[in-house]
């Protein structure tokens, strides 16, 4: 079992590996003040290879296989093959098989360096198990003490995904934007500027 989920996640970064763009590596490393490590490949792009992959590979209908992959994925800290990973978490979440949101956290802290990926496992993944699973909200929202700048984001851009998604969204954007009054890391202030865009418009709306 060791061997074949090694080999999936082998093929997998070569597959991302291949597809990659030197030009559009030039492009993308521009939108990062951080150095980050890239393939060159376009999100639709990595996206569309996990489809294939997931369609193609029977072992990764295993669960702990394809959660054991995604890991791996994840830990090479290389952006496209951290993408693919959690594009390969999500396909889990839509089948109900699998909503550690525990997991995630640690996986933020440990291996996520960058807005975009936070955002895409925010949104792809933590958004996706709260809203099959709504008591997973009140774990979600402890994360604001949380002493990792990404995790505090995560937590605000999942609640921006949720707007539509979760019940008395408002009030918990309130309690948020109460807690998160005093933040001084500019990428979480960013995200706080972003929930409020999206309290002003659902405020204008009603």
């Amino acid at each position: 079992m060791v061997n074949s989920r090694h080999k999936i996640f082998i093929n997998i970064a070569s597959s991302l590996k291949k597809q990659g763009d030197t030009i559009f590596i030039k492009k993308v490393s521009r939108l990062f003040k951080n150095e980050i490590s890239l393939y060159g490949v376009k999100m639709v792009k990595v996206r569309e290879i996990i489809k294939n992959f997931y369609r193609r590979t029977p072992a990764l209908k295993n669960r702990r296989i394809c959660i054991n992959v995604a890991d791996e994925l994840i830990k090479t800290e290389i952006f496209e093959n951290q993408i693919a990973g959690i594009f390969l978490l999500k396909t889990l979440v839509k089948k109900n098989e699998f909503q550690n949101i525990s997991y995630l956290k640690q996986l933020i802290i440990n291996y996520v360096k960058n807005w975009a990926a936070c955002d895409t496992i925010s949104t792809d993944v933590i958004a996706e198990i709260v809203k099959r699973h709504p008591n997973k909200i009140y774990n979600l929202l402890k994360w604001n003490k949380s002493k990792n700048t990404l995790v505090r984001r995560s937590l605000l851009v999942t609640i921006i995904k949720l707007k539509n998604d979760i019940k008395k969204w408002n009030t918990i954007t309130n309690n948020l934007l109460y807690c998160f009054k005093k933040e001084k890391e500019d990428i979480v202030k960013k995200a706080i500027k972003w929930l409020k865009r999206e309290k002003f418009s659902l405020c204008s709306s009603l």
